[in-house]
């Protein structure tokens, strides 16, 4: 189980992940679900981030063929078109060797690949065998759709990476709060417009985490606009409407005093 996502802002690419790994049966573990390289002595320098959800077999696979073959050709990839055909055959191999020919067990992935060459800057998520180039941003994995919803909302391409980080940190909170198998810890790795790049570990989102404002209050108040007042506004307040203050049984049927007296309530009990 796996939530990942990307993000295009101002400042760079911000790439991230859940840490939440389910064995077999119900058995959890915090593992690294984001895996960076950088190639040095290509001017400017290359960097490349990959991750993807589905089958941790597959995506493995998938994953260190890729790496091996950009490490092998990566005086090669001076562009991202370069990149982009490298990932296709790799990927392309993956499939028809562990996924295709599978017919009981659904092998599917899909990746996301950040690659920085620069100011040449690009975001692929992977359908099958094709990768496709986001231009705002991608959420794929269980609990993709809340990621979504969130982002189709909160996300603007001019953020800062300071911005864009607390927004990604809000909105993997919220879905590891509401959506099972998503857990465990964030990480998320940014690659910059200047050619620099900085991992945020768990431990460092889960501080961002902390100082964020809380989303169900903020909700509430929202609710309250579209409601109007509520039938408990302030208190002290008039209560009036039919009560009985006082019940008992008389001949088979209830009897009580007044059944319609407006009374002054001070304090909310409920028994």
């Amino acid at each position: 189980m796996t939530l990942i996502a990307g993000f295009i802002s101002r400042d760079g690419l911000l790439i991230c992940a859940d840490m939440e790994e389910v064995g077999v049966g119900a058995s959890k573990r915090k593992i690294n679900k984001l895996f960076y390289r950088a190639f040095q002595g290509i001017t400017p320098n290359i960097h490349i981030v990959f991750t993807g959800a589905g089958s941790s077999a597959v995506i493995d696979n998938a994953i260190k063929r890729i790496d091996d073959a950009i490490t092998k050709q990566a005086h090669d990839i001076s562009n991202e078109n370069a990149a982009q055909d490298l990932i296709d055959s790799t990927l392309r191999t993956v499939y028809e060797k562990y996924v295709w020919p599978n017919l009981r067990v659904d092998h599917d992935v899909k990746l996301v690949v950040a690659y920085s060459h620069g100011f040449e800057q690009r975001v692929w998520i992977t359908h099958d065998i094709v990768t496709t180039p986001e231009v705002r941003y991608v959420c794929a994995g269980i609990g993709e759709d809340l990621a979504s919803y969130f982002a189709d909302r909160l996300y603007h391409p001019h953020y800062s990476e300071q911005q864009m980080v607390r927004l990604a940190a809000f909105i993997f909170k919220e879905v590891k709060a509401n959506v099972s198998g998503v857990g465990q810890g964030t990480q998320m790795w940014m690659l910059r417009r200047n050619g620099t790049s900085l991992f945020y570990n768990w431990r460092e989102i889960e501080l961002i985490e902390r100082t964020l404002p809380p989303f169900e209050t903020t909700l509430l108040k929202y609710g309250w606009e579209i409601t109007g007042p509520t039938i408990f506004p302030q208190l002290p307040f008039i209560l009036d409407v039919p009560y009985v203050e006082v019940c008992k049984e008389s001949n088979g049927a209830l009897q009580g005093r007044g059944f319609y007296k407006p009374k002054e309530v001070k304090k909310l009990t409920f028994e």
